[in-house]
């Protein structure tokens, strides 16, 4: 597998292990599919471990966490639909993106 694969930026990091995370998911390997999509989201330069993150709680960066912590309330509770939902959501809601439109560029 490619899971290790190193990429050029954090940012298709993540978007590589969230594909590799939607992968899973459609195979119904769920357990693995919420594996590849916590990966993604702490892969993120602006994600729980990033150098860059903020702590206010009107931040992306809290809503992001916000809305992983409740896929990982679904996900315990075999609810792997809604789950999928919340970390596609948390992908998107970070500053990062998955497609790193909003890149963060120091002035």
């Amino acid at each position: 597998e490619e899971e290790h694969k190193s990429s050029d930026s954090p940012i298709a990091e993540a978007e590589r292990l969230k594909e590799l995370g939607n992968n899973e998911f459609r195979q119904k390997n769920h357990l693995d599919a919420f594996d590849y999509y916590t990966d993604a989201i702490e892969a993120s330069p602006m994600g729980p471990s990033g150098e860059e993150e903020h702590k206010s709680s009107d931040s992306p960066i809290a809503e992001a966490e916000r809305l992983k912590e409740l896929g990982n309330n679904e996900f315990r509770q075999k609810n792997h639909l809604d789950a999928f939902d919340y970390y596609t959501d948390a992908i998107e809601a970070s500053p990062m993106g998955p497609s790193g439109e909003e890149e963060h560029k120091s002035s």
